[in-house]
């Protein structure tokens, strides 16, 4: 008989089910640079595991047997930033499952059970800005509700679309990114953007600047100098003009959006980077929609053809293209008289 009372004991001290929760030492939580992800996937969990700190950015709950999100199902972790719901039979979820969830930007809620949204499940998510979803499941969102995902930013989806449905849920999107992903990987990427403002005779910068960080110090160095000190042109720069604390994705479509011009430097480094590569499609989908020539590259080494990525070689001859020869990468103070600086001053001059 002790026995069994200690084994009781024992169980109600590692499985303790409060409010719909239960509290568990599956879950491996881990800190980084004070982002506190808490991975408790693949753990066959059935309820919502409540031993998440509540300073957690980032919650995996893929792939365990969760059957429903129960009201208020995340409360205990508020912070929440990224939130993992793959791989589940979720078929019941209602309007106050995702409460409290304010500082939630990225959901994942692919592969699931339920068949079709009858509430507005996503109200008061507010800064959510990546959606990964089920073509189907999305379009069935009720109408008068698309307004909860009016700041979403990047959608990613697959199997579909079936109807017509979800172009028209599309199309009432300010501004969006749209993947779209087949049973065997990806099959295509989507641009849709409605312009917010029709009025784009002002802009706040001369010209956005991509470039990657191992080119830092000529960026900021003689190019800074030629254009904004001795030109007087306004430069958009990663480093000094971002926002603090806002999404890089955000911040980069935010200030192409109020650019006259976006310059790329083009060296190895920036090839490798995906960043820089993220700049680079949205610079082109900006140009497709201005209808107007806006990109500079400038290579800043020599790079054969071949090595170039095709998204540039298929808009090569709508962009404004500068080498640079050896004396121009390596002189700290810029020469005005040299034939590189003057082309790129009349390719940034209104």
């Amino acid at each position: 008989m002790d026995l069994q009372r200690v084994s009781c004991v024992l169980l109600m001290f590692i499985f303790h089910y409060t409010n719909g929760f239960v509290y568990s030492t599956l879950c491996k939580v881990s800190t980084f640079n004070g982002y506190v992800t808490c991975d408790c996937s693949s753990l066959g969990l059935e309820i919502i595991p409540s031993d998440c700190p509540s300073n957690t950015s980032y919650i995996n709950l893929s792939d365990n047997s969760l059957a429903e999100l129960k009201p208020c199902a995340f409360c205990q972790s508020p912070d929440v930033k990224k939130l993992n719901l793959d791989n589940c039979p979720i078929f019941r979820i209602t309007n106050t499952s995702f409460a409290q969830l304010d500082s939630l930007r990225v959901l994942s809620f692919r592969h699931n059970s339920i068949v079709s949204f009858t509430s507005n499940v996503f109200v008061g998510l507010s800064n959510l800005r990546v959606l990964k979803i089920r073509h189907e499941l999305l379009a069935s969102y009720p109408e008068e509700f698309w307004s909860d995902l009016s700041n979403i930013s990047h959608l990613y989806t697959y199997d579909g679309p079936k109807d017509e449905r979800f172009g028209k849920f599309l199309s009432a999107m300010k501004s969006l990114i749209y993947y779209s992903h087949g049973i065997g990987g990806c099959r295509g990427l989507y641009r849709h953007y409605r312009k917010i403002n029709d009025n784009k005779d002002e802009y706040i910068y001369d010209a956005f600047v991509a470039h990657s960080q191992e080119d830092y110090i000529w960026v900021y160095g003689p190019f800074r100098t030629f254009l904004e000190i001795e030109k007087n042109f306004k430069l958009a720069l990663h480093d000094r003009d971002f926002v603090p604390g806002k999404f890089i994705a955000d911040n980069i479509i935010d200030t192409i959006k109020v650019s006259r011009k976006i310059v790329f430097v083009v060296s190895r480094s920036f090839l490798d980077s995906e960043w820089c590569q993220y700049e680079l499609d949205m610079a082109r989908m900006h140009m497709f929609q201005q209808n107007r020539e806006m990109l500079i590259i400038i290579l800043l080494e020599d790079i054969p053809n071949r090595k170039l990525p095709s998204r540039l070689k298929q808009i090569w001859e709508k962009i404004t293209c500068l080498e640079t020869d050896e004396k121009t990468r390596n002189d700290q103070v810029p020469n005005g008289d040299n034939i590189f600086w003057k082309r790129l001053h009349l390719a940034i001059k209104p």
